[in-house]
């Protein structure tokens, strides 16, 4: 289309979101659902860096409904189709997932 736009987004990491779950380092995946009933599970590693957010906020202004809000899961570098949004529940499981969205876009 010609245009892009880099958004700013801020929230807690969510690595310290999952640190306040005691026994985080038996996990091996991560899985979250929306209000929507989508749901994606992740590889846990790829959410222990400093840009794997809990988004809360883009560009200085609480998220809007068509950003996620209350809270949108934000991965810099993977397909948007895998920051799920509006998030309602975040749960960790011991196994590691068949589906690994541990692809980047270049």
């Amino acid at each position: 289309s010609g245009w892009s736009v880099v958004p700013t987004w801020s929230g807690p990491r969510v690595r310290d979101v999952l640190a306040l779950v005691e026994g985080t380092a038996t996990h091996k995946s991560v899985a979250f659902h929306s209000v929507s009933n989508y749901g994606l599970t992740w590889h846990i590693d790829p959410l222990m860096g400093d840009e794997a957010l809990l988004a809360t906020h883009v560009n200085g202004a609480p998220l809007s409904e068509n950003h996620g809000f209350p809270v949108r899961l934000i991965v810099p570098g993977y397909p948007g189709q895998n920051m799920v949004k509006q998030l309602d529940r975040i749960t960790l499981r011991e196994e590691k997932e068949g589906f690994d969205p541990d692809f980047k876009i270049l």
